[in-house]
């Protein structure tokens, strides 16, 4: 057998060229038939590893690509008019001025919220566009963002995050980017973004004396006492 000194494979003797890589034999190198160093290279495993390695690669990255494409629809009840950005305006500063030792509960239905944002809020927290979906013990918000240049294109980003309950204040769940669920540290991020943005808004003071929240059909019902 001819050993190929550029890739190792054996080849019959005669050959001119190496049959794996194509490159022409001294035949100077030769090991005994069946076997020697290059033998291993002649398997197809070795032939064929990086187209293999290729398809995998690509196999996994398409639907981690896809999984990113926004989600820029909104969610939820259509927004109301913009009166029911004013009955949330309404409620949010009854909720802030609220006397001491005053006890007060405010409904926001979904319609209403949708609307609060639609029309100009989600803008002054530099978001294209914020909606949210309410149900029994959860709440998700979608949050859509001016993302990155690419080829002269602006592609937007999306957010959806998971909300239930706890006590005065709400924990996080579910985090999804696009279509990807986001885990370990890379969901923590989004959330604390928001976080940031929403607490630096003045309307943000009406819940500093909230007690609790809880999430029906539909609306948002706090409780707020001094």
């Amino acid at each position: 057998m001819l050993v190929c000194r550029h890739c190792g494979a054996q080849n019959p003797l005669g050959r001119i060229f190496c049959s794996a890589c194509g490159s022409k034999l001294d035949g100077t190198t030769m090991a005994p038939a069946g076997g020697g160093k290059g033998a291993w290279r002649d398997h197809w495993v070795w032939r064929f590893w990086k187209p293999f390695v290729f398809v995998v690669v690509v196999a996994i990255a398409i639907p981690l690509i896809l999984a990113r494409i926004p989600q820029t629809e909104r969610i939820g009840a259509a927004p109301a008019s913009k009166v029911g950005v004013q009955r949330v305006r309404v409620k949010l500063d009854a909720m802030a001025e609220l006397k001491a030792n005053r006890r007060l509960e405010v409904a926001f239905s979904e319609s209403d919220l949708n609307a609060y944002f639609k029309y100009g809020k989600a803008q002054d927290l530099g978001f294209e566009s914020v909606s949210v979906d309410i149900r029994p013990d959860a709440m998700q918000v979608r949050v859509v963002k001016v993302g990155k240049q690419i080829l002269g294109f602006t592609i937007p980003v999306s957010y959806d995050f998971t909300f239930t309950p706890a006590g005065p204040a709400v924990r996080s769940g579910k985090v999804r980017k696009g279509s990807l669920t986001l885990m370990g540290a890379s969901r923590f991020r989004p959330v604390t973004e928001l976080y940031r943005v929403m607490a630096a808004d003045r309307d943000w003071r009406a819940f500093d004396a909230l007690k609790t929240i809880r999430m029906e059909a539909d609306r948002v019902v706090c409780d707020v006492r001094r």
